[in-house]
């Protein structure tokens, strides 16, 4: 039960981040899947999260992705896939099962 809680507040948490419109978040950005195994919470995003530049907007996207995840129940880690496949951002950050806590 408490797995698939987590479960449906990431598609609530993140479905409303990426559709609010918030700085540091690029737009038009689709959540592919959302999945959670073994601790790991998993976002596969649409190609269109490569779709800004510079390296402090990067660094504020990543950090409010982490400061998301850690606010849910169960994840200890975060992983972010671009169309399926876990790949660096264009500043050169890979979000390969960072630790949450």
């Amino acid at each position: 039960m408490k797995i698939a809680l987590s479960y449906i507040l990431a598609w609530i948490v993140f479905s409303y981040l990426f559709s609010s419109g918030q700085d540091f978040v690029p737009q038009n950005v689709e959540i592919l899947a959302i999945w959670l195994e073994d601790g790991v919470l998993t976002l596969n995003l649409s190609a269109e999260v490569m779709d800004y530049g510079g390296t402090y907007f990067e660094y504020r996207f990543v950090n409010l992705l982490l400061e998301t995840a850690a606010i849910l129940p169960y994840p200890d880690y975060l992983t972010v896939l671009i169309e399926g496949v876990a790949q660096h951002l264009p500043e050169g950050v890979k979000v390969f099962r960072i630790p949450l806590h």
